[in-house]
């Protein structure tokens, strides 16, 4: 279970670690001296592929189940419930459902609707693992909707902000993750000039009880991907935003600056931070050397981390050996289906929807399958390979599914 927090107070732990000289450092040397652990990130041109056997030791591949009452497309949060299920938030279509761990469908959470137990648009959803409930931010009507994992509705909370990104910190608390809107201050002729966000404890009922605003490496100038806002790794609560080099960590009474991602000379600098989303992304566009996270995960024996240099990257770095792990593209050679692994054929996906313990959660498109089938059986047709009749059914039986495949792998 996570640590009960009493108090949030933040707390800047200064380390400072020695920083080469570079392009941006000035913006490294902030990183640096603001967190607790520094991860070298190296130069990702020179990488490919990245095999799935080099970073994870087994594979289960979760066909999840279609329904008549709604269907998935654009997966964008998976828990894991108490009881091993999963919940499963499907982002454009606005569904939320439990599916059991063979991926069969256990119950639909909520449904669209104007009534006091619907919701009309979903912001964001996370799983209580204290009350074993699920919880719908329904954003034009600012209110929490709180249901059981088996569908019943229980009872809804008041909160102050249309949008963001919120997470459970503890058996007494929420966390949030929002817009800092001053009316006076951020908008010039009626149009938005500047952006602020801040973190915002709360209790059980919606009341502020504590505020957290100016943070390094905040984007000013235009919103964040909010859904990103917050990871789960085991006892505690870490957050990072798009772009930023630095990671904080919900701990006890504190918020730390706990990691620091150096790019070397590639890193962004702080001050393009300030500008509107048309100048910052001229300023990454311009040198194609430049790097940044783009999603980051802390299971326990690694860091899994999305690197966007000119072309997205998965790195896979071992808190042990400090190895590093790195592609653009990914093999699944962890199949079960041993000739498919042999030709190391079988695609793979970079982008972890959620990384929990020692598992990486991953969505697998099944027309990508589709696509391996057709391509498989041109070449067995032209006696370029040979596969068993159950593989071969097997895959079809996967390309054929109607909603994504969930892929769960496990951490060496």
């Amino acid at each position: 279970m996570r640590y009960y927090m009493k108090y949030f107070v933040i707390s800047l732990v200064v380390v400072l670690f020695s920083c080469s000289n570079t392009k941006n450092k000035i913006a490294l040397d902030k990183a640096c001296s603001i967190a607790k652990t520094k991860i070298e990130i190296p130069d990702m041109k020179d990488s490919t592929v990245i095999l799935y056997s080099d970073i994870f030791s087994g594979i289960k591949m979760i066909p999840l189940e279609s329904s008549p009452d709604f269907g998935l497309s654009t997966i964008s949060k998976i828990y894991v419930t108490n009881d091993s299920n999963y919940v499963i938030f499907d982002d454009l279509s606005g569904n939320v459902a439990i599916f059991n761990k063979t991926g069969s469908v256990i119950k639909r959470i909520g449904q669209k609707g104007h009534r006091k137990n619907e919701y009309t648009t979903i912001n964001d959803v996370v799983y209580d693992c204290y009350n074993d409930n699920v919880i719908i931010w329904d954003n034009p009507r600012k209110k929490l909707l709180i249901f059981s994992t088996s569908g019943k509705y229980i009872s809804d909370v008041d909160v102050s902000w249309w949008t963001g990104a919120f997470e459970i910190l503890d058996k007494d608390r929420f966390v949030f993750y929002v817009d800092d809107i001053n009316e006076k201050e951020d908008f010039r002729n009626g149009e938005r000039i500047k952006y602020k966000y801040k973190y915002v404890v709360t209790d059980r009922k919606g009341k502020t009880l504590k505020e957290f605003c100016d943070l390094h490496y905040t984007l000013k100038g235009f919103i964040p991907t909010y859904q990103k806002s917050f990871r789960i790794n085991g006892e505690r609560i870490i957050s990072h935003q798009e772009y930023s080099p630095v990671i904080l960590s919900f701990e006890q009474d504190t918020i730390n600056y706990d990691y620091a991602m150096l790019f070397d000379n590639n890193t962004l600098s702080e001050e393009w931070f300030e500008l509107n989303e048309n100048d910052f992304r001229k300023k990454i566009h311009e040198d194609e050397d430049l790097a940044y996270c783009y999603d980051f995960f802390e299971a326990k024996s690694h860091y899994i981390t999305i690197i966007c240099q000119d072309k997205l990257f998965l790195n896979v770095v071992s808190k042990k050996t400090k190895k590093n792990r790195t592609g653009f593209c990914a093999i699944n050679d962890l199949t079960s289906m041993n000739e498919l692994d042999s030709l190391k054929c079988v695609p793979g996906e970079i982008l972890p929807i959620n990384v929990l313990d020692y598992n990486c959660y991953f969505v697998q498109d099944p027309s990508k399958l589709q696509a391996l089938l057709n391509t498989i059986k041109k070449a067995m047709e032209d006696n370029k390979i040979s596969i068993k009749s159950q593989e071969l059914e097997r895959l079809k039986d996967l390309a054929s599914n109607k909603n994504p495949i969930l892929m769960v792998c496990k951490l060496k």
